[in-house]
């Protein structure tokens, strides 16, 4: 439509322009010559107006169009500014409800926190009620009537006449039985290694022990599971009489009621470091448990001392972990929880061991910085502790993962419970099925015809602590060499773990000092 009026157009003004002409040609006499280019000039400003006319009316146009866009524009942002103030205006309504609804639930969330609180005290205490019933149960011993009472209950009864006078008397009502008596330094252990000794006699073995250097330290592998790769090493003690090795449970109970738990476990602290320190020359992807009592967590000057040697070795945070019953860890007060958060601190990783039930509560866990959980296979795979846990066996390691704590199953004796564990998806496991505890043994001497061929290999001296860190006492201690180790003796050679150089027979250099402190130096000295 366009195309044609314009052709209309321009065919006008050609017409136009060529009339124009025609006319000066034919009426006034003007040339040809000059009535073409009089009609040329003619058809020229007929093209120039009919231009500028377009422009002025397409100009019009485009105003008109540009002022609806601009009305257009300013009544969107309008709309968008409304809008604005509808969703603050919502936002404000929904702000007000939210704090209304958590001011009107914040008085029942506090009573159901009191509820599981009182909830959980209320488990606990069924829990230690029926472990005493039982043991009161299994110490009870309820004797069979002699023939006598036998006899004279099955005979009639006796007229109240014939009856005496003690006869006559109203029988006691029966007492409940009374509970274990405590353990005493006095007792005479009825069984085992020990057995004859009393514990006042354990006690100056024990303490004879740690100054002679007779507590040596076993190694027992942790292993993955299935594939059975050594992941980690718990620490045990053993004491040494004459040509006895007796285990940390028989004599461990008695140095605690002696007072010596704190000297054994900076004992076993100083040889966990050694033993690690070896190990670091050699791989840096095994890691040490090493085990602390409660006595030794509330004890301020022990605790002080273990803290400053942790600090000094603190670059073996990562591969220390320290290990503390779950008895312990339950009933743990002011000091004992500031000994353990001392230790996180420094970035040291702690274990809970000794689990009998599995009423583990994760956030007291977590809070605490755990980072391992060793539970033994006969409680994850006993009925009747799964009956009365909150929890399957099945879903307790995907519990604890969730929550950064790996679990571990101890105490694994056969392939059996390796095939049950497995289908609890757990990946840690410890046992003499894997591995017995090994001692950690010296360098066996050389045969004499090599000695006197080869020179003799220089001791290794102990490693120097920090002086910033420890005593002044302490850290001239760590420098004395230490002698060359004695030799063992047929009976008696270790197994086939072995850490060169790691002598622990060796005599201490004299320091004047509290008895802790003295022991400590004498151990780093031995060491």
């Amino acid at each position: 439509m366009i195309r044609l009026s314009a052709l209309f157009v321009a065919v006008c003004m050609v017409v136009i322009a060529g009339s124009f002409g025609l006319v000066l040609y034919l009426l006034f006499g003007v040339t040809g010559a000059e009535s073409a280019v009089v009609g040329l000039a003619a058809l020229t400003g007929l093209a120039v107006y009919n231009a500028t006319a377009m422009r002025m009316r397409l100009q019009s146009e485009l105003s008109g169009q540009i002022g609806d866009l601009s009305r257009g524009t300013a009544d969107l942002a309008r709309q968008v500014g409304e809008q604005g103030r509808r969703l603050q205006a919502l936002e404000k309504a929904a702000d007000n409800s939210l704090q209304k609804a958590i001011a009107l639930t914040q008085p029942y969330q506090t009573e159901l926190n009191e509820l599981a609180t009182m909830l959980r005290q209320l488990a606990q205490s069924v829990a230690v009620q029926d472990t005493t019933l039982r043991q009161l149960a299994g110490k009870t011993d309820i004797a069979a009537p002699p023939p006598e009472a036998a006899a004279s209950a099955s005979a009639p009864p006796q007229p109240p006449a014939a009856a005496s006078a003690d006869t006559a008397m109203p029988l006691p009502a029966e007492k409940p039985p009374a509970a274990a008596p405590a353990r005493q330094l006095t007792d005479t252990i009825p069984s085992g290694p020990l057995k004859g000794l009393t514990g006042q006699a354990v006690v100056g073995a024990v303490r004879d022990a740690i100054d002679d250097n007779r507590i040596d330290i076993y190694l027992q592998p942790i292993v993955t599971l299935p594939q059975r790769k050594v992941r980690y090493y718990e620490a045990l003690m053993r004491l040494r009489i004459d040509d006895k090795v007796i285990a940390a449970a028989e004599f461990l109970p008695w140095a605690e009621l002696g007072g010596l738990a704190p000297s054994l476990d900076q004992l076993m602290v100083a040889r966990c470091v050694r033993v690690l320190r070896r190990l670091q020359t050699k791989t840096r992807d095994v890691g040490v448990f090493c085990n602390l009592s409660g006595a030794t967590l509330a004890d301020r000057e022990t605790m002080a001392q273990i803290v400053d040697f942790a600090e000094a070795n603190r670059v073996l945070g990562p591969v220390l972990t320290f290990e503390v019953p779950h008895a312990v860890l339950r009933t743990a007060g002011t000091r004992e929880n500031e000994s353990l958060s001392r230790l996180t601190d420094l970035g040291f990783r702690l274990s809970v061991d000794h689990v009998a039930d599995l009423r583990i509560d994760t956030r007291d866990l977590v809070s605490r910085k755990c980072a391992f959980m060793k539970i033994p296979a006969s409680v994850l795979l006993d009925r009747s502790s799964q009956a009365a846990s909150d929890i399957h066996p099945a879903d307790l390691s995907g519990l604890l993962a969730r929550n950064g704590i790996e679990l571990i199953g101890e105490k694994i004796e056969t392939e059996a419970m390796v095939v049950d564990l497995l289908d609890f998806d757990l990946k840690y496991g410890q046992g003499n099925l894997f591995s017995p505890p090994r001692p950690v043994k010296q360098e066996q001497p050389r045969p004499e015809a090599a000695a006197a061929k080869e020179p003799a290999a220089e001791t290794v001296p102990a490693p120097a602590l920090p002086q910033a860190s420890v005593p002044a006492a302490l850290a001239a201690a760590a420098r004395v060499p230490a002698p060359a180790a004695p030799a063992a003796s047929a009976e008696n050679a270790p197994s086939d773990f072995t850490i060169p150089a790691l002598a622990e027979n060796e005599r201490p250099a004299v320091i004047s000092g509290n008895s802790a402190l003295a022991r400590l130096a004498k151990i780093v000295a031995r060491n």
